[in-house]
C-alpha cells in the first residue's frame, strides 16, 4: 500500500524517527541525517537518461528490505516557468497518470510525500520518474538508518547509521556510476 502524505505528514514522520531538520523554505522540511555517516557521494550533470535509470535501480536496491521508504519530492517547480507556463506538461503528465493509478489525484505541492510499504517495485518506478524529471527527492527509510538524497538535478549523497552493513555490490554499482561521468 502506498499513503500519500502531505508536508505536515512529512514532518510528522521524519520527527517519529528523529530525522526531521529545519525547513528550508515554508513548504518543505528538511531531513536532519546529521547523526548518520556521508558513505558517497557524486555529481552527475550532463549525464544520460541511463544514469538516471541506474541510479534510480541502484538507491532503491539499498531500501529493497526495509518495510517503509518515504519518498519525498522536493522541488518540482523547474515544471512551470517565471510566467506561471508549464514547461514540461508531458512529464508532468506521465507523473500525474502515475500517482493516478496508485490511487492519488492530489497535486505534487499538495502531497509530496509517497510513503511505500513492501511496494519496492513501485517505489523504484516512481524514483525513475522523478530523477528523469530531474526533480530534488530524498528517500528515506522506515528504519531512519538509510537516507539518500537527489538535488541540484545532479548530486547524489547516501547516507548510513553503519555503513558496513549496505551491499558492497551496490556501492559498487554506485562508485561505478559516479565514476562514468564524462569529462
Amino acid at each position: 500500500m502506498t499513503t500519500f502524505m502531505a508536508i505536515g505528514e512529512v514532518a510528522e514522520w521524519l520527527k517519529e524517527r528523529g530525522l526531521l531538520g529545519p525547513k528550508r523554505v515554508p513548504l518543505l522540511e528538511e531531513v536532519d541525517y546529521s547523526k548518520l555517516c556521508e558513505v558517497r557521494w557524486f555529481g552527475f550533470a550532463n549525464q544520460l537518461y541511463r544514469v538516471h535509470e541506474d541510479l534510480a535501480d541502484i538507491l532503491a536496491g539499498f531500501f529493497k528490505n526495509e518495510e517503509e521508504v518515504l519518498l519525498c519530492i522536493h522541488d518540482w517547480a523547474m515544471v512551470v516557468d517565471g510566467d506561471g507556463q508549464v514547461v514540461d506538461a508531458a512529464g508532468l503528465n506521465i507523473f500525474y497518470r502515475f500517482r493516478q493509478a496508485l490511487g492519488e489525484p492530489a497535486m505534487v505541492w499538495d502531497k509530496p510525500g509517497h510513503l511505500f510499504r513492501d511496494e519496492h517495485l513501485d517505489m523504484q518506478s516512481l524514483l525513475r520518474l522523478v530523477l528523469a524529471l530531474q526533480w530534488d527527492v530524498d528517500l528515506v527509510s522506515g528504519s531512519g538508518k538509510v537516507v539518500a538524497r537527489v538535488f541540484d538535478m545532479d548530486i547524489c549523497s547516501l547516507y548510513a547509521a553503519d555503513p558496513i552493513l549496505l551491499n558492497a555490490e551496490l556501492l559498487e554499482r554506485f562508485d561505478k556510476l559516479g565514476e562514468s561521468r564524462p569529462e
